[in-house]
């Protein structure tokens, strides 16, 4: 028999949300993602940076926001 693994749908959402990020626009470090129990982080891990973190309660606003660039 077959040893079958069901992943719960939430958790590969958040997966591939994460897989989604782009590397930090200031030193192409691939940046860290956080779950504070309230909201979720994403950073930059390089503490050299001058990026700002972005934060939302949902992982999904978390994302765009930091994916959001200006376009010059």
């Amino acid at each position: 028999m077959q040893n079958v693994i069901f992943q719960d749908k939430e958790v590969v959402k958040r997966e591939e949300l994460i897989n989604t990020i782009k590397k930090c626009p200031f030193c192409n470090s691939m940046p860290k993602v956080q779950n504070t129990g309230y909201t979720w982080q994403i950073m930059c891990p390089n503490v050299n940076c001058c990026s700002v973190a972005s934060m939302s309660a949902r992982l999904e606003d978390a994302v765009t926001r930091w994916n959001r660039r200006v376009e010059a």
